[in-house]
């Protein structure tokens, strides 16, 4: 299938195609946590860490370009959060972490935003061999990835 998912809303991750670097060392760069918000669990990114996530390539590979994102957040105050993937090169310079920033509501509710990005190319050119990642100070609940192109 063309879609691919992580939900860290119920008691264990559902990992369907994408896959979180798990770190529980709180001193290192990809360190997240568990935390149960308003009922419903989710992924804590501490400020200055960051969730680094892989996609199975079976799924999605590094010549799928337009992809469609959606992730759900709880949108405990105003401000943003980065997405940062990889991308292909257009004759100049591929890079590794292009930054999608996304503005957060203040709703003090899980909130859920979609973006399209069509330079993609997850080739696992992060850190920890991770195809894009979002960085900290964010509790994400879920992330969905599907192909929008032909």
């Amino acid at each position: 299938t063309a879609n691919v998912s992580i939900d860290f809303s119920g008691n264990a991750t559902k990992e369907n195609g994408i896959s979180l670097v798990v770190n529980d060392n709180p001193q290192d760069e990809p360190y997240t946590y568990s935390k149960t918000i308003n009922g419903s669990n989710g992924r804590v990114i501490p400020e200055d860490k960051y969730a680094y996530f892989k996609v199975n390539k079976a799924n999605i590979t590094k010549d799928d370009h337009e992809l469609t994102i959606t992730v759900t957040y709880y949108a405990a105050e105003a401000g943003n959060f980065h997405f940062q993937y990889n991308t292909y090169s257009d004759g100049t310079n591929a890079s590794n972490y292009k930054d999608v920033v996304v503005d957060k509501k203040n709703t003090n509710q899980w909130e859920t935003v979609t973006f399209t990005i069509n330079d993609a190319s997850f080739r696992a050119a992060q850190n920890n061999g991770a195809d894009f990642r979002i960085i900290g100070g964010n509790t994400i609940q879920s992330i969905k990835i599907e192909k929008t192109t032909k």
